[in-house]
């Protein structure tokens, strides 16, 4: 992501909006959450805005990280609440005519990565995808060095069992 001008934040969130979406999506798993939380995080930006100019990359991946968490904070006490109730919640199974071709892998690697938990899927993200070394991933989301190697290798193994159709058994959704 290029620095903000002060003279136009427009265009500077509008240069960050394609990285923040995708983390965002990682994070949220859900079109709809994701676009919600970006207009916070754009909301937020106008209203207080970072410390400084240096400091808005970091400034908007860390409000990005914080939103995503309070939005997945509120689904699971949403879902919370209609198990309580007595409502089913509808389980959506991936076609397996979709596992054919480049374009049919990239999905079935899309849906595996949605069924790591919370910490390994933003860790495995960042690593691979935005390409980031430990270090700055530690210093973005405010996870120890070692924490984030650690669940970067766990999310990989695991990652790499379910593209390859070995099940894991996992308590809860992160």
């Amino acid at each position: 992501m290029e620095q903000r001008s002060q003279s136009d934040p427009a265009s500077f969130l509008a240069s960050c909006a394609p990285r923040l979406r995708a983390y965002l999506r990682v994070l949220l798993k859900d079109e709809a959450d994701t676009e919600d939380a970006l207009q916070e995080v754009f909301l937020k930006y106008l209203e207080k805005g970072p410390p400084s100019d240096l400091e808005a990359e970091r400034w908007l991946m860390r409000v990005a990280r914080n939103q995503a968490l309070d939005e997945r904070r509120s689904e699971i006490r949403r879902k919370a609440r209609e198990r309580t109730a007595g409502e089913r919640l509808t389980v959506v199974c991936p076609d397996p005519a979709n596992q054919i071709g480049d374009a049919e892998e990239a999905a079935k690697m899309d849906r595996c990565l949605r069924q790591l938990d919370l910490e390994h899927r933003e860790m495995v993200y960042l690593s691979v995808v935005e390409q980031w070394p430990v270090r700055k991933i530690a210093e973005r989301t405010g996870v120890s060095k070692s924490t984030v190697a650690q669940r970067v290798q766990e999310g990989l193994v695991l990652l790499n069992r379910l593209f390859h159709g070995d099940s894991l058994i996992r308590g809860g959704e992160g």
